[in-house]
């Protein structure tokens, strides 16, 4: 990872947790469908940022929630 990434790794290291806590606090009706895939498709555009071939696959069911 470049050094310029490096403040993200974090995010990285983490992003099955932070998955998991979106999928679990952006529920309807508290919040709209349209909130969770935004927070999804942010979570997969870092991870892409990242490393894009690592999060590849990773990241593709974030895309797809939408």
């Amino acid at each position: 990872m470049p050094p310029s990434k490096g403040p993200l790794k974090w995010i990285s290291d983490n992003h099955e947790l932070i998955a998991r806590y979106i999928r679990e606090t952006y529920v309807p009706p508290d919040y709209k469908p349209s909130t969770l895939r935004n927070h999804l498709e942010a979570l997969a555009n870092i991870l892409l940022a990242i490393a894009k071939v690592k999060f590849k696959e990773v990241a593709r069911p974030f895309f797809n929630t939408g």
